[in-house]
């Protein structure tokens, strides 16, 4: 499990979500955050060019700072509580960097998932008012062992030709969920970068991908 440097909440990307009503309840949560401890809020997009018009991000953002991953400079870890909107790989390496001590709330959104992330930290599921379980045990060794092996990022290699063979085995046993593990690489730490080569790794040996060389093959 991670070490958590951040309380943590999230709102699942689920079907029939209310987007006005997701940004609504995580502002309020970063506001009582706020209230209870201090500092200024971060809003995390993945660019400037996300829309955040609604009335609560903005006043959000005016209070605080709107940061992208490449405007991390404007700011720095343990300001205040972090609100990751719709993230990608990168944008949440950064949210999860700035939120160190402080607080991190993610809305989640297809196709980065946060669900691997919110088992990992126990964040709460502000959808449900629950905490996020933790995954089976048997799952967590296997993503144990893939983060283990991603100590170089997952480049080519043997740290990505043995996640290559972890992957099968999980596929093999019915037990690989994609997004719990790019979810707990993301928690661990590794960089965006890192866990977008971890994404393609997994997606390189999804059932999908190898029909698809397969019938390439049969073609040639």
């Amino acid at each position: 499990m991670a070490k958590n440097r951040y309380v943590a909440a999230w709102i699942p990307d689920t079907t029939g979500r209310d987007p006005d009503e997701a940004i609504v309840v995580a502002v309020d949560w970063v506001e009582k955050w706020i209230s209870s401890h201090g500092g200024s809020p971060t809003l995390v997009t993945v660019n400037f060019k996300v829309d955040t018009s609604h009335p609560r991000l903005r006043d959000l953002a005016d209070r605080g700072r709107h940061v992208t991953p490449r405007s991390r400079r404007d700011a720095h870890p343990g300001q205040g509580p972090v609100l990751a909107l719709g993230p990608d790989a990168r944008s949440f390496d950064l949210a999860h960097a700035l939120a160190r001590g402080t607080a991190l709330c993610g809305i989640e959104a297809s196709p980065f998932p946060l669900a691997g992330w919110a088992a990992e930290v126990g964040a709460l599921d502000l959808t449900t008012g629950s905490v996020t379980p933790p995954v089976d045990h048997e799952l967590q060794v296997q993503v144990d062992r893939i983060i283990d092996y991603g100590n170089n990022g997952w480049v080519r290699g043997f740290g990505a030709d043995m996640t290559a063979r972890i992957i099968h085995e999980l596929r093999t046993l019915g037990l690989l969920d994609r997004d719990l593990v790019l979810g707990a690489a993301t928690a661990r730490g590794a960089g965006g970068a890192a866990v977008e080569r971890l994404a393609a790794l997994l997606e390189r040996h999804s059932p999908e991908h190898l029909a698809l060389e397969r019938e390439r093959a049969n073609r040639g």
